[in-house]
């Protein structure tokens, strides 16, 4: 696993604090470092993109590509605080051969206090690789999302507790049937509505989740 960020947010990170920023020659040597220890498969973590905006920016765009093909199999972005894309991308290597990577470009937020649109919403990517004991080498198998969302509950005392929720559990249920209010339930399903919509128009797919009875009851 590598990761990297495009800033701190105007924090200071004074010694011995190490916080691996966005530079692409690192990046390059990481990987080359990496590539030379023989993983299975290389992860690269980015934290990047524009905040709110619901598809990759062309710097993104262009790095990730750079990243796969210097030895990156797989990259998982967050930072937009909403969800972006799921895609594949095929690049050439410098061997000339061709490697087909997954790029997972924002998850959204997964636990957060935050109000703008589409900000409740995220995503689980789950990935299976597999290895061939003969040759080797392993490759992605399959690859697929959950979109969650964040349900926040006030309790008689006035703390908040918060929720991480499959949205495809609530698909078949009508909201009198659920524990949140109508406009939360509503709230919920025009997010996930244009989440989806959107999501379903790269290289992933979506995975239905089925909740046991009583964690939707307590």
């Amino acid at each position: 696993f590598l990761n990297y960020t495009y800033g701190t947010n105007g924090l200071p990170t004074p010694k011995p604090t190490v916080v691996n920023l966005i530079d692409e020659e690192i990046i390059k040597a990481d990987l080359e470092e990496a590539k030379a220890m023989e993983p299975d498969y290389i992860i690269v973590i980015m934290h990047w993109g524009n905040e709110y905006q619901i598809n990759e920016n062309k710097d993104q765009d262009a790095l990730a590509k750079k990243i796969l093909t210097w030895g990156g199999d797989l990259i998982i972005g967050a930072h937009p605080h909403v969800v972006q894309p799921v895609k594949k991308i095929s690049v050439t290597r410098p061997d000339k051969s061709t490697h087909q990577g997954l790029v997972a470009y924002s998850l959204g937020n997964f636990v957060s206090g935050q109000r703008k649109e589409l900000t409740d919403l995220g995503l689980i990517v789950e990935v299976e690789l597999e290895k061939n004991l003969t040759t080797n080498q392993t490759k992605l198998r399959d690859h697929h999302y959950i979109p969650v969302f964040r349900h926040i509950e006030t309790n008689s005392k006035g703390k908040k507790n918060y929720r991480v929720l499959p949205v495809s559990y609530f698909d078949d249920l009508a909201p009198k049937t659920s524990f949140m209010s109508a406009a939360t339930y509503n709230k919920m399903q025009a997010t996930s509505k244009k989440i989806r919509n959107h999501l379903k128009k790269f290289d992933s797919k979506e995975r239905s989740v089925i909740l046991p009875k009583q964690l939707t009851e307590n």
